[in-house]
C-alpha cells in the first residue's frame, strides 16, 4: 500500500474549506435542477388537469342543450354514413338517418330474429322515406344486415277515434261477507 503524504499545509482547516466550497455549487446545481425538473413535472400535470376538466365541462353542456344534442346527432350519423358508403349503396335521398344503438344484443335477437349477428354497439340507420334500416358494426366495420321499414302512421278519423258513451258502464265488485260471530253461552 502506498502511504498518502500529506503536509500540514495541505491539512490546514482553510484548504479543507476550500475544498467544500468547491463541492457546494455543483449540489446547489443538482438541486436547482430537480427543483426545476419538479416544477417542469407539475405544470405538466396542471396542463393535462386542466385539459381534462375542460373536455368534461364542455361534453356536459353538449349533454344538457337539446340544440347542441341534435347538432351531435347528426355529425355522428354523417360519420357513420360515410363509412357505410364504402360498404354499400345508401339510399339517394336527402335524409339523415335516425341512428340506433344497440346495446344488448341478445335481448335485441331475442325480440327480432332480424337482428341475428349483431353485437352491443352496431348502429342502426333508419331511413325513414326509403323505408330500409341498415344494421352498421361500427367495430367490425361491415354490414349486418338491411331490412324492409314500414312506417304506419294513423290518421285520426271518425271511424278510428272511440265514441264517448252516454252513460259510463258501472262495474261492481262484491266480496263475501265474512260470517257473524255469535257469542256462545258459557
Amino acid at each position: 500500500m502506498a502511504k498518502l503524504n500529506i503536509t500540514e499545509q495541505e491539512a490546514s482547516p482553510e484548504n479543507i474549506s476550500s475544498a467544500q466550497n468547491i463541492t457546494e455549487p455543483i449540489k446547489r446545481k443538482g438541486k436547482k435542477k430537480f427543483t426545476s425538473f419538479v416544477i417542469f413535472i407539475l405544470f405538466i400535470a396542471v396542463l393535462v388537469l386542466g385539459y381534462g376538466y375542460y373536455q368534461k365541462k364542455t361534453e356536459l353542456k353538449l349533454i344538457k342543450d337539446p340544440k347542441a344534442q341534435s347538432e351531435l346527432a347528426k355529425k355522428e350519423a354523417m360519420e357513420i354514413t360515410e363509412k357505410l358508403k364504402e360498404i354499400v349503396i345508401l339510399p339517394s335521398t336527402d335524409e339523415i338517418p335516425e341512428i340506433l344503438t344497440i346495446n344488448d344484443a341478445e335481448l335485441a335477437v331475442k325480440e327480432q330474429a332480424n337482428l341475428e349477428g349483431v353485437v352491443n354497439g352496431d348502429k342502426i340507420l333508419l331511413y325513414s322515406k326509403a323505408g330500409k334500416a341498415y344494421i352498421y358494426s361500427p367495430s367490425r366495420n361491415i354490414l349486418v344486415n338491411i331490412l324492409p321499414v314500414s312506417m304506419q302512421r294513423q290518421q285520426a278519423t271518425a271511424e278510428n277515434q272511440p265514441q264517448p258513451s252516454a252513460q259510463p258502464k258501472a262495474t261492481s265488485t262484491t266480496t263475501p261477507k265474512a260470517p257473524a260471530e255469535t257469542e256462545s253461552d258459557n
